[in-house]
């Protein structure tokens, strides 16, 4: 009879206390290896878009001032964006128009932050980093959901012209 007790307490004591434990063990252990993913996805990404664009460059789709100049970007805007807490959200393709003897490549950059860094971004990239010309800047606020606070938005388009070789 005792050992009947001792069997069934044991059952239940596992069902009630021991399998959410574990349960909530292995669900912490998933997580902990997604943060670990996460925190080097944007390092991975510019790696992954770098060969990207080698491959592309090898093939003939983009010319090595195209490549060069969307890495010359990244770099500069995650550099800032780390030094200074700020977010980038998006950074688009590398659009060529042909205009005689010059080719103009555009591309755009979306950030969210604070006015004053945000602000301070596009200083920096006209007068220090000489990317290309910022042809236009957007600023909007998107709200934030439940408590958050509204998020500053902006996309900076970038132009850059290249001489053709003859």
């Amino acid at each position: 009879m005792l050992i009947a007790a001792s069997v069934l307490m044991f059952y239940v004591a596992y069902q009630y206390a021991f399998s959410n434990s574990i349960k909530t063990y292995q669900q912490v252990s998933a997580l902990e290896e997604e943060l670990t993913l996460l925190k080097t996805a944007p390092q991975r990404i510019n790696h992954l878009q770098q060969e990207l664009g080698e491959v592309n460059a090898i093939i003939g789709e983009q010319s090595m001032a195209e490549i060069q100049f969307h890495d010359n970007l990244i770099d500069v805007v995650t550099a800032f964006c780390d030094r200074k807490k700020v977010k980038m959200t998006s950074i688009g393709d590398v659009a060529i128009s042909q205009q005689g003897e010059v080719s103009i490549l555009t591309t755009q950059v979306g950030i969210t932050g604070s006015f004053s860094r945000l602000t301070q971004l596009i200083y920096e990239m006209e007068t220090q980093e000489h990317l290309g010309k910022i042809s236009s800047v957007n600023y909007w606020l998107k709200e934030g959901r439940g408590k958050k606070k509204d998020q500053l938005n902006l996309k900076i388009y970038i132009q850059n012209i290249i001489k053709k070789d003859l």
